[in-house]
């Protein structure tokens, strides 16, 4: 009888049948014996191959599993807690007689991704580092799985929806390995990027791309595919719009191209947007991210140095509002249900948030915020003294302690809250100290002093922030 033996159903996604494959290649690595992986369709078929084995595991997703359905129908299993989420998994133990006593682990996934971890979660119980394929780690040695009923458990969702890395600036170290290995940057290379990430628990990527394309060294978009096929949300760089890299329009550029000769929004809008378009046409099919904004090449302003925040941000609106119309025309017309990012890298980050003079992109004039948040501040406590008065006594003094309050927290740092503490205590030490060694008479006088030699030296308090004037 065989110790394991992974039982695929046919109509599994074939990304979770490639990783049901790699985990029987991680169970080898352990036992030095590979469990076979085999395919069918019903219970009757699984119950054949229960007789064969110790252990039968069985991946399986929530919406595209017969099995699923049949076990939940006959009371055996319960998906409540992974049904309708995202990336979850359960593990569940199940032991019948039909089975001739072979225990059967069912690993059920929300969707693929959570299928996919849950097998991969086989792999870390068995001390297989996520790195195996990339550092040749090898795990310990057993004689045995020993998978146990207590090892059941449910994966929650992710906290973070989209979770990955960036390949950035490739050269010499992952480009060199690509070209030496593989010949390029095609599904050779990303196969093994792929299983890294779903190995990590990881499902988002931003591609190589200072010499790469990832929507044509496939070759043309069998990486994309690839990427689809294990679930890989993918993503472009931070000055990459509309799943085009840069590299795209170096090789398609030209007096004579429908995209014409120059990166300028300006004096090429119609190349531009033509390229553009070609891009969320040929990938938006696929499971992305999409980015936004646009940059000048090789990392600089998109309209050069001199040219004005307001003129760089009025330019980027129009970028910004063209790209959504064609995500709305060429991916989905409800362009809200479209993930989409605009990266705020080097300049964008000013063009974002404007300055004391000019909106940003987010919309926002900051003076009449700051004038706002004023008027706000000055009618609550009027209208607070209003309400005070109406129960309590009123007298010139009664905001004597507001004062000291006020003292505490410009010696602590306006805006720090572990610093209005800190000032507290340490000027009602300063008083404390004051009224039993000099006399009550000069509290005052020390605590306003204290507050002036503060503004004079460390204008910011004890643990306050440099901050910009707002007005």
């Amino acid at each position: 009888m065989e110790e394991i033996i992974f039982w695929v159903e046919d109509a599994a996604d074939s990304g979770v049948k490639k990783i049901a494959d790699k985990v029987a290649g991680d169970v080898e690595l352990v036992t030095d014996r590979r469990p076979r992986v085999l395919y069918g369709t019903s219970q009757e078929e699984l119950a054949d191959v229960a007789e064969r084995a110790e252990t039968v595991i069985v991946p399986a997703t929530v919406g595209k599993s017969r099995l699923l359905e049949q076990m939940e129908e006959e009371k055996r299993i319960g998906l409540e807690q992974i049904r309708g989420k995202r990336e979850c998994y359960g593990w569940f133990f199940l032991n019948d007689p039909e089975w001739h006593g072979t225990q059967i682990l069912l690993i059920a996934g929300s969707d693929k991704r959570g299928t996919i971890y849950g097998l991969f979660h086989l792999s870390e119980l068995l001390g297989v580092s996520p790195f195996v394929d990339w550092c040749g780690i090898r795990p310990p040695h057993r004689e045995h799985v020993g998978l146990r009923a207590s090892m059941a458990c449910v994966a929650g969702e992710p906290s973070v929806r989209y979770r990955g890395f960036f390949i950035n600036d490739e050269w010499p170290a992952f480009g060199t390995w690509c070209n030496r290995r593989f010949g390029g940057f095609g599904t050779s290379v990303y196969e093994h990027v792929f299983e890294l990430l779903l190995r990590l628990k990881g499902n988002y990527l931003w591609p190589a791309m200072w010499s790469a394309r990832f929507g044509d060294d496939g070759p043309g978009l069998a990486n994309a595919k690839l990427a689809d096929e294990y679930g890989i949300i993918m993503g472009m760089s931070h000055h990459e719009p509309c799943l085009r890299q840069g590299e795209e329009y170096k090789y398609l550029r030209g007096k004579d191209s429908v995209y014409g000769d120059a990166w300028n929004f300006r004096t090429n809008r119609e190349g531009i947007i033509r390229f553009w378009k070609d891009g969320l046409l040929r990938r938006g099919k696929f499971e992305n991210v999409i980015t936004l904004g646009m940059r000048g090449e090789a990392d600089t302003a998109i309209l050069g140095e001199k040219a004005t925040l307001e003129d760089n941000i009025e330019l980027l609106r129009d970028v910004l509002k063209t790209q959504n119309e064609l995500i709305r025309e060429c991916v989905d017309e409800d362009v809200k249900r479209v993930p989409r990012m605009l990266a705020l890298y080097k300049e964008v980050e000013a063009f974002f948030y404007g300055n004391d003079q000019t909106a940003g992109l987010m919309g926002l004039n900051v003076n009449m915020i700051s004038l706002l948040v004023f008027a706000i501040s000055g009618i609550t406590a009027g209208l607070a003294g209003v309400f005070y008065g109406m129960k309590y006594t009123v007298y010139p003094a009664m905001g004597s302690v507001s004062n000291k309050a006020f003292i505490a927290a410009v010696i602590g740092g306006l805006g720090s809250l572990p610093g209005a503490v800190i000032g507290g205590v340490l000027l009602g030490l300063l008083e404390t100290l004051v009224s039993s060694y000099v006399s009550t008479t000069f509290r005052d006088l020390f605590s306003y002093s204290a507050l002036i030699v503060v503004l004079l030296f460390m204008p910011n308090g004890l643990l306050g922030k440099n901050a910009q004037d707002k007005l």
